[in-house]
């Protein structure tokens, strides 16, 4: 065989290696049941995505359950994929999943095809009434929703109906916090654009607000206190209604007295001085635990000096910006603290930018390794990363093994740490610093300095009594 045809036998054995390994079948198949009851959900829809993209392959296709509940989904390529399902009364929602964690399923050449029941857990819902001090229904009040825990974020709101009712679907199980944000009615009746008390005799003065109406609503949690510290959680369970009323009890408004660039009235203001509130009144923001939203005081007057005296908040966070910006204007306001009597004034003539210093990037190292439990690997397990130094900046970072063991932590700090394994271990209470402690004893002590995998499994504990 002369050189070109030696070649040309090695090219065609190449591109018959490259046809097979492209050719390769993947496939995950399995029954869809009730978490609940173990019945049989058919007509399901059961998708994948992995987590990095296939290289030159289609998107995977979808897959629906038949009669029985089986189903058969075809995917495009190697990797660790995230299997989900939705179907009417289930909640959409991944293999295994706690909060944003799932087991994803992992596919090579060597087990190209896995097999599985997947549990899927039934909606749950939370619904109520916001109430006032009255047992009267508050319309249009802002209802959050919040996942509980170490730090509480936001996943859902809505505003309640003209009976105050709210309601939160498709719930997967978990440990909830409810917020709510309003304003008293009789407020904002009572209150509308106010006049300038200028030096026109024909201009009347401003009408004194009456202190019985002058009331506004702190933030309130779920089961009627103003601290986020207090609030309850709200347990859900699969399939359950949780029914969750809050009565909100109003407080003296506190007012803002808002100064302006270059003095006299703001613009949109008539000859009459009558404030148009859309116009004039300075943007502003809730600052609160669960983010940010917008705020409308229930009472503008103007004064004869051009600011604007803003009534109608309740004590807390703020932050108020210039208005009548335009487009070569920067961004200006202050963040202010209201307090919990008196009266605030804010200079926006002289108001700094209201941003927040960037910050720092987060470190790059990585933490990967598997997981098991006498020689099988522990699929689904919870892993703890926890700060050793009890003076550590880090919080405790939490991960979900894969079916064949595997897992990985990224974006963390240089440190020491103890790692934990704790098979299907997702109702453990892991906060309390006395539970915690019991499993610390069967972790594996960490010393990162680089991105690192580790040579040996962790070997997942069993569930403590």
């Amino acid at each position: 065989m002369n050189l070109r045809a030696i070649c040309l036998h090695g090219l065609v054995l190449m591109m018959a290696g490259i046809g097979a390994a492209s050719g390769q079948a993947y496939e995950v198949e399995g029954v869809l049941v009730s978490s609940v009851d173990d019945g049989p959900i058919a007509h399901a829809a059961v998708s994948g995505s992995a987590d990095k993209p296939c290289a030159h392959a289609a998107s995977p296709s979808v897959a629906h359950t038949d009669a029985e509940g089986r189903f058969a989904l075809p995917l495009p390529c190697a990797g660790t994929w995230r299997l989900s399902v939705s179907a009417p009364g289930f909640p959409a929602q991944e293999l295994e999943q706690h909060g944003q964690l799932s087991t994803g399923i992992v596919l090579n050449q060597a087990s190209p095809s896995f097999s599985l029941t997947f549990r899927a857990v039934p909606s749950s819902s939370i619904t109520g009434y916001v109430l006032d001090e009255a047992s009267e229904a508050v319309r249009e009040a802002k209802v959050t929703l919040l996942k509980a825990g170490e730090e509480p974020h936001s996943v859902a709101s809505t505003v309640t109906d003209d009976r105050g009712s709210y309601e939160f679907a498709n719930l997967l199980p978990g440990d909830f916090l409810i917020a709510v944000q309003a304003q008293p009615w009789y407020a904002l009746a009572a209150h509308g654009p106010r006049r300038f008390a200028g030096n026109a005799a024909s201009v009347p003065a401003p009408t004194a607000t009456d202190p019985n109406l002058d009331l506004a609503y702190a933030i309130t949690y779920y089961p009627g206190v103003t601290d986020l510290e207090s609030a309850t959680a709200i347990r859900v369970t699969p399939g359950a209604n949780q029914q969750a009323d809050l009565h909100l009890t109003p407080v003296p408004s506190v007012h803002l007295i808002v100064q302006h660039s270059g003095g006299g009235l703001p613009n949109g203001s008539n000859g009459r001085g009558m404030v148009r509130r859309i116009l004039n009144v300075p943007p502003i923001q809730q600052i609160s635990p669960f983010g940010e939203s917008d705020f409308h005081p229930t009472s503008v007057t103007l004064n004869e000096d051009g600011s604007m005296d803003l009534g109608g908040f309740a004590p807390g966070s703020y932050e108020v910006l210039r208005p009548y910006m335009d487009s070569r204007d920067e961004v200006q306001g202050q963040i202010v603290n209201v307090p919990k009597d008196g009266s605030h004034t804010v200079d926006l003539s002289s108001g700094k930018p209201a941003v927040e210093p960037a910050p720092a990037p987060l470190p790059q190292l990585n933490l990967n390794g598997m997981a098991a439990m006498g020689a099988k690997p522990a699929a689904g397990a919870m892993l703890l990363l926890v700060p050793a130094d009890p003076h550590a900046q880090a919080a405790i970072r939490r991960q979900q093994s894969n079916t064949d063991g595997s897992f990985s932590f990224d974006h963390l700090a240089a440190g020491r740490y103890i790692l934990v394994a704790i098979d299907h271990g997702w109702q453990v209470n892991w906060r309390d610093a006395q539970v915690l402690s019991s499993y610390l004893l069967h972790g594996v002590p960490i010393a990162l300095t680089t991105s690192t995998v580790l040579k040996q499994p962790v070997e997942a504990t069993a569930v403590l009594p």
